[in-house]
């Protein structure tokens, strides 16, 4: 399944991709930089991500957590939005229950078929 992950700002930390593609929980994914939407003006990050299964998918949203967590020292934790089919999700914590969330949110597609 194809992914668009965007960040809503630049952190001036450590990039998302960079995280994402270093991350031993998420090794099994795999992930490119995506083209900036003409209406993002440059704002954030946009990292495309392939997740060949569940369980790479739930490694995804982990390792997104992790990345968020890691920026909340700063006034506001950055928002990172998981699209699939045109379908955003936004991830707003690390805790099982939103992981499960947000997981369950991306795979409803495959549901509907």
């Amino acid at each position: 399944m194809k992914l668009l992950i965007h960040t809503d700002e630049d952190t001036g930390r450590e990039p998302l991709l960079r995280w994402l593609t270093r991350d031993s929980v998420a090794r099994d994914i795999r992930f490119a930089p995506a083209p900036a939407a003409a209406d993002s003006m440059g704002a954030g990050e946009i990292v495309q991500a392939l997740v060949t299964d569940v369980t790479s998918l739930g490694s995804l949203v982990v390792a997104i957590a992790a990345w968020r967590d890691s920026h909340v020292s700063r006034a506001e934790t950055p928002t990172v939005t998981i699209e699939r089919n045109g379908t955003p999700i936004v991830v707003s914590g690390a805790d099982p229950e939103e992981i499960d969330r947000v997981v369950d949110a991306l795979l409803a597609d495959d549901s509907a078929t």
